[in-house]
């Protein structure tokens, strides 16, 4: 049986602020998270499908501070 794994990413200008695999949420355009260093809003998604079973996601942010 084959595994897909995805990777997601999220960026922040070019800072790369996290990396996580097989999230069971991603965050949509304009949705707000959390994460370590802070509070982001998302601001764009990029999908890249991989020719080796796996599948990046970069998901990039915007500092706010208050939703």
């Amino acid at each position: 049986m084959e595994q897909h794994q995805n990777r997601v990413m999220f960026w922040h200008g070019e800072d790369l602020k996290g990396k996580f695999y097989d999230l069971p949420h991603i965050p949509r355009i304009g949705e707000g998270i959390f994460l370590k260093g802070g509070q982001y809003r998302v601001i764009d998604v990029l999908f890249t499908p991989e020719q080796d079973d796996a599948s990046d996601l970069d998901i990039y942010l915007e500092s706010v501070e208050s939703f």
